[in-house]
């Protein structure tokens, strides 16, 4: 070794359907009526963690990063939204060595841009990406809304590579999404050296 510390850091991924589409949030109970209707016109949601440590709805606390992220950037193309009415946001902060970014969904017809979006706020966010493991979960969401979610627990740097290639082997020329019969795959693939 040449005197520095190497992290290595192995990818999981881990590929099955859902029925958490975009209507499954916009129907949320805890949601205003205002805030269901612009859910159902946006394509890229950031969503809560339900139930978790006895509370309706709660978001990592990464995730109001993301959303004052994404007002910055105004990427073309993409209608966001966080699927809680501002009053109502709660956070959490976990402490470990991961970097917790929750649930995000978005249609499949912006996937290559939003995955790309990801990529550019974990280099504005995270000061080595390539050192920085993540955990975050991708709902992607055809126009007949079919769902499926790709998990993902690895390094920032190579999220949009491992859940682009994912998205691509599962998303269709026509933006629809293959059958997914449950849990359709777990692969651990090791870093590259």
């Amino acid at each position: 070794m040449n005197g520095v510390n190497e992290i290595v850091m192995d990818v999981g991924v881990l590929v099955s359907s859902t029925t958490k589409n975009v209507e499954y949030w916009a129907t949320r109970p805890y949601l205003s009526s205002e805030l269901s209707e612009k859910i159902r016109q946006s394509n890229f949601l950031i969503v809560p963690w339900e139930n978790f440590r006895e509370k309706e709805a709660v978001f990592p606390q990464f995730a109001e990063d993301l959303y004052q992220f994404l007002q910055e950037r105004d990427a073309e193309g993409i209608e966001y939204e966080i699927c809680i009415d501002e009053n109502q946001f709660q956070s959490v902060s976990l402490h470990a060595d991961v970097m917790f970014l929750g649930i995000l969904l978005f249609t499949t017809t912006i996937w290559p841009i939003a995955t790309n979006v990801m990529a550019e706020f974990f280099i504005r966010k995270i000061y080595k990406p390539e050192n920085t493991n993540i955990e975050v979960e991708v709902v992607l969401q055809d126009p007949t809304g079919r769902a499926a979610r790709i998990t993902y627990k690895g390094p920032a740097s190579e999220f949009s590579t491992v859940v682009g290639g994912r998205a691509a082997q599962i998303i269709r020329e026509d933006n629809t999404i293959v059958d997914l019969d449950g849990d359709e795959c777990l692969d651990i693939i090791p870093r590259p050296n």
